[in-house]
């Protein structure tokens, strides 16, 4: 017997542990079945094979394979207590194959389940899970963090989970690798036959859960009701058995509450189950997805998400990540199954890809379901219309379409072969629509369905209802009814049904030139041409549109305001001149210059208050028609104006050439005066020479001169 202070793992610390060795099943079925007080840590030393043998668990014990294999008959965790199995060596296998039995593979009704490494097989008998409960009794805890766990139920029993008639209990997986499968009317992970999912938790590994006939791949058992299903991380792939959907309820079984806020989920109902949400004749549930990839394909006459056969769409909202739910046929991609209808729908983000099944909606109701309520916002969405069904609304019938509300940040786009975007595919009631946002229509109609008076349709101001991108007057709308349209209508006047009544944006333009016939009227669903998709005619050569005929109006253009149905009338252009002219060319810096501006048009002098003033030299002062230069530089004035009536831009320009200012005279220094020459020498005698005489002279003489070119050299030195 060994001491250990430390066991692997993060629970079953609490003070010193007792660890043995065992290298058979009855010295092991002893420790484990006689150990008190716990934590226990039994360590294989050898395989060990008792097929037909059981283990109780009798105290909070740690199982670590070391490396090998165990194959047992059954494991039971006692109430209360809890076993973690490890394999601390690498390649170790635990078997526990009850399939014989009418037992669990591993039983954890009011105990826990602890897997962090290792290999565990776990195989229930009849009416048993395979890790969990047994008949009527509910699972307990199953916690699976690493390893490799292969579960498989019985009889009724699910995977991971209860048996029949009992609760799935509390599954977490947090890593791993966790394939599941249950049996008749039982889930892969959740409850069996008449068992309630329980809460399941996954937040990361890789799982793959396949229900029975008659259940989901993860959730609740047959005729019982889904309760928590939460998806934040991990790979999962969920395939429900005949009836049952991927994720969510078996026959008879509602959907419950399932969030999806992670990881990769891919969920496939079998037939007449959901993808996500209810199985054979229940409801979606309440379904929200804020993260993660999720693809949602329903089994034949089932929603991609929301109910299955005759199943109502439940709630669903989609806040984020990227969702793809198919249909299958009669059914909507998010709504009812099989003559089930719409529920309630809320898409506020994420990317969004639908695809509604034959007969059924994108979303809304499946086959004969009505179309629910729908809002959209803040995303960028792909809805395919399925033959014979509805973008959003009802599925084919005569029952009514949807309630829909499409916010100012959504796009979406219908494409396809179906009747309608909106509405009902058949003569029920349209419904209502409210769009604030985008609508695309690529290759399917709006068809207005029902009483051809009521209102059906609003746009408001930032609402657009267009073709396809790059060709957006090229849809239809038909059938009759009234559009409200305070924002954009692009398809054609042609395009769009006698019987459909449009108010408000809905002005008819005519034209009138001379020479030559005019233009054809066009019909603008818009405030301007531009924004309604149309193309302003061209009138003839040096004329422009205008709203009077003597060019008094409005001049007109693509991106003018439709005021009304208006006439056009092809009038002589505006003959727009603009003159400045400086006072001089080249000035100091700091002096004012006024310019003179002249503005005529068609002839006839206009007050030029309009005309801007501006320089590239960005320091100068302007004033009006007055520039200040403020530093030495060549610039360019330009003057601008635009005209009211026409938008048109007419400039003209001045260079000004900007000297720098002269600075103050130089203040005048002291004038030098003579340098003194050199002092005579004394006179010597006269000896009688008179040539002495003229020699001193010609002395003086030179020393005058030398005294002057001193003065004129420094006064050109000085400036």
């Amino acid at each position: 017997m060994v001491v250990l202070l430390v066991l692997a793992g993060g629970a079953l610390t609490a003070g010193p542990a007792i660890a043995d060795d065992f290298s058979d099943f009855s010295s092991l079925q002893s420790g484990l079945a006689n150990c008190s007080g716990g934590p226990f840590q039994a360590n294989l030393a050898a395989d060990i094979a008792e097929t037909g043998g059981a283990l109780t668990v009798g105290c909070d014990a740690v199982l670590d394979l070391r490396g090998h294999s165990l194959d047992v008959q059954n494991i039971t965790i006692q109430p209360g207590q809890t076993l973690r199995i490890v394999d601390s060596v690498g390649g170790g296998v635990l078997t526990a194959d009850a399939s014989a039995t009418q037992d669990t593979g591993i039983t954890t009704t009011g105990a826990e389940l602890i897997v962090d490494s290792g290999t565990v097989n776990a195989t229930g008998g009849q009416y048993a899970a395979g890790i969990g409960g047994v008949g009527g009794q509910s699972a307990g805890i199953a916690t699976i963090n690493g390893g490799t766990v292969n579960a498989t139920g019985s009889e009724g029993g699910a995977g991971i989970g209860s048996g029949s008639n009992g609760s799935g209990g509390q599954i977490s997986i947090t890593g791993g690798s966790v394939t599941a499968t249950g049996s008749n009317g039982a889930a892969g992970i959740g409850g069996g036959t008449n068992g309630a999912s329980g809460t399941i938790t996954i937040d990361g590994g890789q799982v793959d859960a396949t229900g029975g006939p008659d259940g989901p791949g993860i959730g609740a058992g047959a005729n019982a009701p889904v309760d928590t299903i939460t998806i934040n991380a991990g790979d999962v792939t969920a395939q429900g058995g005949p009836r049952g959907a991927g994720i969510g309820g078996g026959t008879n079984s509602s959907a419950g509450t399932i969030s999806i806020n992670g990881g990769t989920v891919a969920a496939t109902g079998g037939e007449q189950g959901a993808g996500i949400g209810g199985g054979y004749l229940r409801e979606g549930g309440t379904i929200n997805i804020t993260d993660g990839t999720v693809t949602a394909t329903g089994g034949q006459y089932a929603a991609g998400i929301g109910g299955g056969y005759y199943g109502p769409g439940g709630t669903t909202t989609i806040s984020g990540g990227t969702v793809n739910p198919t249909a299958g046929g009669y059914a909507a991609g998010i709504g009812g199954g099989y003559r089930g209808n719409g529920g309630t729908t809320d898409i506020t983000g994420g990317g969004v890809h639908i695809v509604g099944g034959l007969g059924g909606s994108g979303i809304g109701g499946g086959y004969r379901g009505n179309g629910g309520t729908t809002t959209i916002d803040n995303v960028d969405m792909t809805i395919e219309v399925p033959e014979y069904g509805s973008g959003i609304g009802a599925g084919n019938g005569s029952e009514p379409g949807a309630q829909v509300d499409i916010g100012a940040n959504a796009v979406v786009t219908f494409t396809g072969d179906g009747p309608t975007a909106f509405g009902s595919p058949v003569d029920g009631e349209f419904g209502e629509l409210t769009l604030a946002g985008t609508v695309h229509l690529d290759g399917v109609p709006l068809d207005m369905t029902g009483d051809p008076d009521a209102l059906k349709v609003t746009i408001t101001e930032s609402g657009r209802l267009l073709g396809p991108v790059g060709d957006e007057t090229n849809a239809d709308i038909t059938g009759a009814g009234r559009i409200d349209n305070h924002g954009v209508i692009a398809p054609t006047e042609d395009r769009v049904s006698d019987q459909v009544v449009i108010t408000d944006h809905n002005y008819l333009v005519d034209f009138v030139q001379d020479p030559g016939p005019p233009p054809d009227p066009v019909r603008v669903y818009a405030p301007t041409f531009d924004t309604g998709y149309r193309v302003l005619p061209d009138p003839p050569p040096g004329k422009r549109w205008n709203t009077q005929p003597d060019g008094s109006g409005e001049w007109f253009t693509a991106s003018s305001v439709l005021r009304g149905d208006t006439t056009l009338y092809a009038v002589a252009d505006r003959d727009i001149a603009l003159d400045l002219q400086p006072p001089e060319t080249t000035v100091q810096s700091g002096t004012p210059v006024d310019y003179a501006v002249t503005l005529t048009i068609n002839g006839q002098p206009v007050d030029p208050s309009q005309v801007q003033l501006s320089s590239s030299n960005p320091s100068d002062v302007i004033d009006g028609f007055r520039v200040i230069a403020t530093e030495p530089g060549t610039r360019t004035i330009t003057a601008t104006y635009t005209d009211p009536e026409t938008g048109e831009t007419v400039t003209a320009e001045a260079i000004l050439h900007v000297t720098a200012k002269p600075g103050p005279d130089p203040t005048p220094g002291p004038t030098p005066g003579p340098t003194p020459g050199p002092t005579p020498e004394p006179p010597l005698p006269v000896t009688g020479s008179s040539l002495d005489v003229l020699g001193w002279s010609a002395l003086g003489l030179l020393a005058v001169g030398a005294v002057t070119t001193s003065i004129v050299y420094r006064r050109r030195g000085f400036h």
